[in-house]
């Protein structure tokens, strides 16, 4: 009897921990999985979006200052073509080519760190003048050109509402890696939204326009007691016998150039 009961006890305790368990998942209860880390076992944080950020290149000037230092001054510095500035306070060249400014900042801190230098500054990183990151404008915008990115990414409208597209633009296409993608309608949100990145070339189109030849249903249709075998019979095939007679109608064909719809036709 006791084994019985201790048997049913058990099961019941077995039971109830499921239970729970899953109870505490749909309620999102129960506790947090380890987040990703790297081989390093660091935790990994979630790479920031490109329209976020800027990485510092070549030609990009750099406004670096070391506050509440002795010296307290403001010092541009442009990055070499290798990719480092020269700061003579941090020992000499500093690779900064391919870095966001928070992480030159803590490049630069641990190098005068080291150094036993400016002990206690704190150093404030900018970018002065962006040139590395440009694109490529032209077509129909009032001011075509090279214009240059202050984000690793940013979205077509921005590009284009510094160029200012004409009224006549309609379409664009962006090439890109020498690579000549879709055109695109600008008419169509989704199109403005696009992200540009440095190296891009932007061309800016206009909508071809259609024709259309409007005419009566009965025209250019020729009866089948007609049988034509010279102008004339071609004319009142085409026209009606006032035509072949010598009363020319008004003509019943035009072109159009506008571009959008089919016209009711005229009588």
């Amino acid at each position: 009897m006791k084994t019985v009961i201790s048997l049913t006890f058990l099961t019941f305790v077995v039971l109830s921990s499921l239970v729970s368990t899953a109870a505490q998942e749909t309620a999102g209860a129960m506790p947090v999985r380890p987040a990703l880390t790297d081989s390093n076992g660091a935790a990994k944080s979630a790479e920031p979006l490109l329209t976020e950020i800027y990485r510092v290149g070549v030609g990009d000037i750099l406004d670096i200052r070391l506050i509440n230092s002795l010296t307290n001054r403001s010092t541009l510095f442009t990055v070499l073509p290798s990719g480092a500035i020269d700061l003579p306070v941090a020992g000499g060249a500093v690779q900064v080519a391919g870095l966001t400014t928070e992480e030159i900042q803590v490049r630069i801190g641990a190098e005068l760190k080291r150094r036993a230098v400016e002990d206690g500054a704190h150093i404030s990183v900018g970018v002065r003048q962006y040139v590395s990151h440009s694109v490529m404008v032209t077509g129909l915008v009032v001011n075509p050109g090279t214009r240059f990115l202050r984000r690793e990414a940013v979205p077509l409208y921005a590009v284009l509402a510094e160029s200012q597209l004409r009224n006549d633009a309609g379409r664009v296409v962006v090439m890109r890696g020498g690579a000549t993608g879709e055109t695109l309608e600008l008419s169509d949100p989704q199109t403005m939204n696009i992200t540009i990145q440095a190296g891009d070339v932007i061309t800016v189109s206009h909508k071809p326009q259609e024709f259309l030849l409007h005419r009566r249903p009965h025209q250019f249709s020729r009866p089948e007691n007609i049988s034509i075998r010279n102008n004339a019979d071609a004319g009142a095939a085409c026209c009606g016998r006032n035509h072949a007679a010598g009363k020319p109608r008004r003509n019943l064909a035009r072109w159009s150039r506008r571009p959008v719809g089919y016209d009711s036709l005229s009588h």
